[in-house]
């Protein structure tokens, strides 16, 4: 019997030869499926501008994109295969994200607006004003503990709320 010391295939990084057909996937990857597919006014209405993502936007399925770029749909396994085990989505898909950031906020205006519900109201002040809320608790003699919200503004720079 021969014995052989072969690496297992997983411990092994997984290399690619077209990396930028391998980027072009990983970056349809990302984007919304909702969207793949959609006119371009639809998808320009989500406030995706770059001209380069409307070819992507246009393959709605893996088969279309391994047409498109003339990939075999073995190759697409493994580079979803690569995507799933180095977690590559989420840095990808958050390039693209904060680029909406500016559309975010601006729908995020008009709600708080029209709405002026608290939810939205105190997300605003957190997110736009850097105020945030502490709890504290304080115990009384014999009886329950009370809760008491304690406001950025009640508190002297540097003081802690008591607990």
């Amino acid at each position: 019997m021969v014995e052989k010391n072969l690496k297992p295939v997983n411990n092994r990084k997984k290399r690619v030869n077209r990396t930028q057909d391998f980027e072009a996937y990983l970056l349809w990857k990302t984007l919304p499926s909702f969207l793949k597919g959609a006119p371009e006014d639809k998808i320009r209405a989500f406030g995706f501008t770059d001209y380069e993502l409307f070819g992507l936007f246009s393959l709605k399925t893996q088969g279309d994109f391994a047409r498109r770029f003339k990939i075999n749909k073995c190759t697409l396994s493994a580079w979803n295969n690569k995507i799933r085990d180095e977690g590559l989505v989420s840095p990808i898909m958050m390039g693209w994200m904060k680029r909406l950031t500016p559309n975010v906020a601006a729908g995020f205006y008009s709600a708080v607006v029209k709405e002026g519900d608290a939810a939205r109201v105190k997300l605003w002040l957190q997110w736009v004003e850097g105020w945030s809320e502490k709890t504290g608790t304080k115990e009384t003699e014999g009886g329950p503990v009370e809760l008491h919200v304690i406001y950025d503004d009640d508190l002297k720079p540097g003081e802690e709320p008591a607990t």
